[in-house]
């Protein structure tokens, strides 16, 4: 399937939530923790063909994703992307090591869905800012966005693995809050595992574009 997104930041995902639920949008999933892997091969291959593989841990849920390069687009995401449940998490490592792939970027956010007709809206609450993300056809994204007082120059098509990179390089910073003030109440299930994760993906060298 073809995958077209964008995303924007937000002060405050709390805060945000009530905007979204006004214009009419269904919540779909109550806040949880994504835990997100990026694999590549030693020879960043996957990253040199702007692709991704990755393994996102949801509970005790395990998915396996793959991303095609994205497409041309001025104002969105848009991609390839293929994605099934994977019953054993430890089973599908030694897949993927046997494969010669091994983890390349590890980040960690915290996410609440919506929905709204066929538009998927998610709420993300990461090290180094909120974001909401709108997931569906052009027209539906760009009708939502501007229903909540957004417009196209706040679009980001850039995916978390970029901004954290551009965050642990000074090159991104949120306009609402300071870097690792955002997850608030992350510290109820993990604040240690999410910092870690969030510092294993800004120094990691090598990266796949996900979102």
């Amino acid at each position: 399937m073809v995958e077209i997104e964008i995303k924007f930041e937000i002060p405050s995902a709390a805060e945000f939530r009530q905007k979204i639920l006004a214009q009419g949008a269904v919540l779909r999933k109550e806040r949880y923790r994504e835990e997100n892997i990026l694999y590549d091969f030693r020879t960043n291959e996957l990253q040199k063909k702007a692709q991704a593989l990755r393994v996102r841990l949801i509970g005790k849920k395990t998915f396996l994703t793959f991303k095609g390069a994205p497409q041309k687009s001025r104002r969105f995401k848009i991609r390839e992307e293929y994605e099934t449940e994977v019953k054993n998490y430890k089973q599908l490592r030694r897949i993927l090591k046997k494969l010669g792939l091994r983890p390349a970027f590890r980040y960690v956010k915290f996410r609440t869905v919506f929905q709204k007709g066929k538009l998927k809206i998610c709420l993300d609450e990461t090290p180094i800012g909120h974001f909401c993300e709108l997931e569906g056809d052009r027209p539906d994204i760009v009708r939502f966005a501007r229903s909540l007082g957004i417009g196209n120059r706040d679009f980001i098509k850039l995916d978390y693995i970029q901004l954290f990179k551009m965050a642990a390089r000074g090159e991104f910073k949120s306009r609402f809050s300071q870097p690792g003030e955002q997850l608030g109440e992350s510290r109820h299930h993990s604040s240690s595992s999410s910092s870690s994760s969030a510092s294993n993906s800004s120094s990691s060298s090598s990266s796949s574009s996900s979102s």
